[in-house]
């Protein structure tokens, strides 16, 4: 049988068009560059406020700098009148400059300078710059100053005091008279300590006058009074440290070293520095001029030597090394404590002073653990790292010392930013 193959007709599909991506584009590229248009305006923007940010905080660092900068002209001018680098008695005409230093630091291309006016009361600015060319950045400081003695004290131990039985503490004005034609109650004592029994008394003491201890502390605690011993004054606390700066020995002529032995005979007359100072038993050393003598080293004088400061001469002696003194070995003829200052330096960590002693004059050694043997009469102020005082001594604070008349320490107040 044939077989036919019967084909049935295709469906006619509709016609496709080609598709176009024309129109779309003519939108999305006008989109795509506006949209990097304004990212290019926001991270200009951006970047503008970033470095107008980070000007305004160099600025202010800067600001910082020259502001330091002129706090520490401040310190540095209190550094050099306080170490002797300074005009004695603030000698210096109104209105005239005292700069203390110009130099570049650590905080940047900056300086300093100090202007001090010798007025009533007196008073210093110090200016404070950086420079940043073109700009300069200058911050200004004003404080008054003002002068304290380091005697303010018949004994100031930075560490502490320390009084054996029977001693007696008391004062005078030796301006106004003789002891004891002028005792009074003002033989203060004091220190920088809040340390367990930083004063203490033992039997028998009496100290006609107040005691003081550091910022901070408690009496009960810092002050120790054993016995029948007494604090005729006030136990009070301070509210600030005392200031004990470092002093500085002057440029002086060196003379070698000094040794007098036996009998020894010698009259100083001169100012000068020596290496070391020993005299020995029944030497004698006169001094009958005002001189200041630098004694690097030790300074000895032994039993029965003897250094006679006479008539109304004035002596400041540093001493860089430890100190020993015999009984009665400095003789002050005037018996005026202004006319005889002692300054220990920063070295001299030791100073004894031998029984049976009378002395007078006024200490001064920031480092130094002063000692003061029994049965000693002493007359004027000490001041020390520590004062330990034997039994039986009598110590006369002249409060003629108390005036500014000899060592003084410059201190701060009314402090204010000049703009």
């Amino acid at each position: 049988m044939k077989k036919t193959l019967i084909f049935a007709p295709c469906p006619i599909l509709p016609k496709m068009r080609p598709i176009s991506y024309s129109s779309e584009s003519g939108v999305i590229l006008p989109m795509v560059l506006i949209f990097m248009i304004a990212l290019t305006i926001v991270g200009l923007a951006l970047l503008h406020a970033t470095v107008l940010e980070h000007k305004l905080a160099m600025r202010e660092v800067h600001r910082n700098q020259a502001f330091y900068l002129a706090d520490g002209g401040i310190d540095h001018l209190t550094y050099k009148f306080n170490s002797g680098e300074r005009p004695i008695n603030w000698v210096k005409p109104p209105g005239e400059d005292y700069t203390v230093a110009v130099g570049e630091t650590a905080l940047g291309q900056g300086d300093y300078w100090v202007h001090y006016y010798d007025t009533s009361p007196a008073y210093a600015i110090s200016t404070g710059r950086i420079t940043k060319n073109p700009q300069e950045i200058i911050r200004r400081i004003r404080v008054n100053l003002y002068e304290t003695s380091v005697f303010n004290f018949a004994l100031f131990g930075d560490d502490g005091v320390s009084l054996d039985s029977n001693v007696i503490v008391d004062s005078y004005n030796s301006g106004l008279g003789g002891y004891p034609l002028t005792q009074s109650d003002n033989g203060d004592l004091g220190t920088n300590s809040i340390a367990p029994s930083a004063v203490s008394l033992d039997s028998n003491v009496l100290v006609y006058g107040d005691a003081t201890i550091g910022p901070g502390g408690d009496v009960n605690e810092a002050i120790t009074v054993l016995g029948s011993a007494d604090i005729i004054g006030d136990e009070l606390v301070a509210s600030e440290e005392k200031s004990l700066p470092l002093m500085k020995a002057p440029d002086l002529t060196d003379r070698g070293s000094l040794f007098l032995g036996g009998s020894d005979t010698l009259t100083i007359s001169e100012s000068g520095s020596y290496s070391s100072f020993w005299l020995d038993s029944n030497a004698i050393l006169t001094i009958d001029q005002d001189v200041v003598l630098h004694i690097e080293g030790e300074m000895r004088i032994d039993s029965n030597a003897q250094m006679i400061i006479s008539g109304g001469a004035n002596v400041t002696l540093y001493v860089g090394g430890q100190v020993s003194v015999g009984s009665n070995g400095i003789v002050n003829e005037s018996q005026q404590p202004s006319s005889f200052s002692f300054i220990g330096l920063a070295s001299c960590d030791a100073i004894t002073l031998d029984s049976n002693i009378e002395f007078y004059g006024a200490v001064y050694a920031p480092n130094a653990r002063v000692e003061i043997n029994s049965n000693a009469d002493l007359y004027g102020s000490f001041v020390g790292n520590e004062i330990v005082c034997d039994s039986n001594a009598g110590l006369h604070y002249d409060e003629a010392l108390g005036v500014g008349t000899t060592i003084t320490t410059v201190g701060l107040r009314n402090w204010q930013e000049l703009f």
